[in-house]
């Protein structure tokens, strides 16, 4: 089929006119260095292309872009909220419902890196920091939870031990 035919690229951060509307743009960093969302306010709609999937667990290229993507985007829903919000991939979601989503998963990114930096402090090399990061259960209220740890029996988070010859 070949390349993708983009007729007028949307610079993130601005407002475009397109035919009757006008289109707004915020990067939304984390998933990809480039994500974008777009929000056109005549429709009363947000599309935020691989961010607040209901089907899929936050797959990040940055975890601290993507937490800082789902603290800008709390905000907007908690005081500008759209009418219908759109992912990439899953159903469209009503403000509340993108809102419980990206709460969700904000939190499931925050428990992650503290996982990690956790066995990092307590002396950890990096396959047992890993290790740590693996044992953080993913769900969603609602039992929500995509991909990764949907099953309402997913284990709650653990410590790994500290590395051999190290105490805590």
């Amino acid at each position: 089929a070949g390349p993708a035919r983009v007729d007028r690229p949307l610079e993130a951060g601005k407002a475009h006119r397109v035919g009757p509307f006008v289109v707004e743009t915020f990067p939304l960093p984390g998933h990809t260095p480039d994500g974008t969302a777009y929000r056109i306010r005549a429709l009363d709609l947000l599309a935020v292309g691989d961010h607040l999937s209901s089907i899929e667990f936050p797959f990040v290229s940055s975890t601290a872009d993507y937490r800082s993507t789902l603290a800008g985007l709390i905000e907007l829903l908690r005081h500008d909220p759209p009418g219908r919000v759109v992912p990439g991939h899953g159903p469209e979601h009503t403000a509340a419902e993108a809102l419980a989503v990206a709460e969700a998963d904000l939190a499931y990114l925050r428990s992650l890196r503290d996982a990690v930096l956790g066995a990092l402090v307590d002396g950890a090399d990096r396959e047992r920091a890993r290790a740590a990061g693996l044992c953080v259960g993913w769900r969603r209220a609602g039992g929500g939870g995509g991909r990764r740890g949907s099953d309402a029996h997913t284990p709650p988070p653990q410590r790994v031990p500290p590395s051999p010859g190290r105490e805590r």
